[in-house]
């Protein structure tokens, strides 16, 4: 039986060799072009996974912005911005609300001795160190105490110490930012 099946296809090989060959070619374009969207595939993923990787699991963010349409009597394109006091509402009256901080950001110069750079900086909260999960090299990270007395202490990245520090140790350095 097993020689049978095996001398059924060295026949049909025998008499239509362009169409095994041709159908040969078709299953390996197949599975090519599958192998290949699968890689595709995962590489989209781990990408998706690497890009939201420092987030916590249950994140949401709110994003204050303008208004699209005018209400009583106010005009559209009001600017909104919260308030701490906004903040501090949203975390009494939502007890599912564990960490919350806001977030400002823009550009500044930012000058250590006689190097600088233009860099992206931002305000936060603590508590935005339990919300995305960053890892520190060198250092800590800025903590309740920091905020409650106004510390300048500041958290840079990698990019920046390099940039400003090249191989000095940034910790317990000074650094000036803005104009």
């Amino acid at each position: 039986m097993f020689i049978d099946f095996w001398c059924e296809i060295y026949e049909s090989v025998k008499r239509k060799p362009s169409r095994t060959i041709l159908t040969g070619i078709g299953i390996s374009w197949g599975i090519f072009i599958l192998i290949v969207l699968v890689g595709i595939g995962s590489g989209f993923e781990r990408g998706i996974f690497k890009l939201f990787n420092g987030f916590s699991k249950s994140t949401t963010y709110v994003y204050a912005s303008e208004t699209s349409m005018g209400y009583k009597g106010a005009a559209s394109g009001r600017k909104i911005q919260f308030q701490k006091e906004d903040l501090d509402m949203l975390k009494s009256r939502i007890p599912e609300i564990t960490h919350l901080s806001p977030e400002t950001g823009r550009w500044n110069a930012v000058y250590a001795g006689t190097k600088n750079g233009w860099f992206e900086t931002r305000g936060v909260y603590p508590d935005y160190f339990l919300i995305k999960l960053l890892e520190v090299e060198h250092g800590r990270i800025l903590n309740a105490l920091d905020m409650n007395e106004a510390r300048k202490v500041v958290l840079i990245g990698e990019n920046v110490a390099d940039m400003l520090f090249r191989k000095e140790n940034p910790i317990g350095k000074y650094i000036r930012m803005g104009q």
